[in-house]
C-alpha cells in the first residue's frame, strides 16, 4: 500500500485518476485526452507475447513511447518541465 508515497515521487496516474477517485484508464487513453501524440501500434498487454518471440525491438519501441508519453503528460500537469533526452 502507497508503494509510491514518498516525497520524492510523484506518480503521474495518481494525478490523472485524482489519487484512485476516478476510473483508472490506458496510458493513450489519457494521451488522447490531453492531445499528447502517441506513435505506437504495441498495447502494454502484447508484450509478454512479444517477449515470448524475441520482438525486442517492437518491446523497446513500446517502452520508449510509454516513457515519453508519461514525461509528456507530466509535463502537461506541471509536474515538470525538462525535456527527456531522446537517446535512451
Amino acid at each position: 500500500m502507497g508503494k509510491y508515497r514518498h516525497s520524492d515521487v510523484d506518480d503521474v496516474m495518481t494525478f490523472l485518476n485524482f489519487d484512485g477517485a476516478t476510473k483508472t484508464h490506458g496510458l493513450k487513453f489519457y494521451a488522447r485526452r490531453f492531445g499528447v501524440p502517441v506513435d505506437d501500434d504495441v498495447n502494454g498487454k502484447d508484450i509478454g507475447a512479444l517477449v515470448a518471440a524475441g520482438e525486442w525491438d517492437k518491446v523497446t519501441s513500446h517502452c520508449r513511447s510509454d516513457l515519453f508519453t508519461t514525461a509528456a503528460l507530466a509535463r502537461r500537469l506541471g509536474l515538470f518541465s525538462e525535456q527527456p533526452e531522446m537517446a535512451l
